[in-house]
């Protein structure tokens, strides 16, 4: 484990780490199911990128991701290099989606996917009255036409008038975008309120 002379780096937003992976370190470990889709969220370190033995003009790139529970290797190979490896260098806050690689007891994560927790924001909705099942459906059409990456909270009194906050599926999440929350305070006015939290 890094040592910090501060908090952990991913201290900050520790209460939201559940909203936007599926997995830990931990969980990666425990549990190293082979091909398993995984989305964690960490800290890169030991980042090196190295040529290809076939084909010097590639390259790939392997290091360590590290969050609260633990930390794992990650590999990440010459095409997802060109998309994305931009984004996977020391130091770096990410999130991550990758399929689990264990063979012979070597367990790794290899990268599909990679983006900066600084682009990703957590788009809360609450709802300050029920709304009607019409006024529901409306809803959801909305969050489609803004369709993006940033996850969707939506916050509501349960029958005990607690409020219970539940991540939507990853088919009404959205892109930041100040028209989404005109459209939602237009067409719901005092029954609904959006914040937008930015990771960081």
């Amino acid at each position: 484990m890094g040592i910090y002379v501060t908090s952990h780096p991913l201290s900050s937003i520790k209460d939201t780490l559940k909203y936007i992976t599926t997995d830990t370190v931990s969980d990666i470990l425990e549990n190293p199911e082979n091909d398993k889709s995984v989305t964690i969220c960490g800290l890169l370190s030991q980042v090196v990128q190295k040529a290809t033995r076939k084909d010097p003009s590639k390259f790939l790139k392997t290091g360590i991701i590290e969050d609260l529970t633990g930390r794992v290797e990650v590999v990440m190979f010459p095409k997802t290099v060109e998309a994305c490896g931009q984004y996977m260098n020391s130091e770096e806050r990410v999130i991550i989606k990758g399929k689990i690689q264990n063979r012979e007891e070597q367990i790794n994560l290899v990268v599909q996917e990679i983006k900066p927790i600084g682009t990703i924001n957590l788009v809360k909705i609450k709802y300050n009255k029920d709304l009607a099942f019409e006024e529901n459906i409306y809803l959801k059409e909305v969050l489609a036409k803004y369709k993006g990456d940033d996850p969707v909270i939506i916050d509501f009194a349960d029958d005990d008038n607690e409020r219970v906050q539940m991540l939507t599926s990853s088919n009404l999440w959205v892109k930041n975008d100040p028209q989404l929350e005109d459209d939602i305070m237009r067409a719901f006015k005092d029954k609904l309120e959006m914040e937008v939290v930015a990771l960081n």
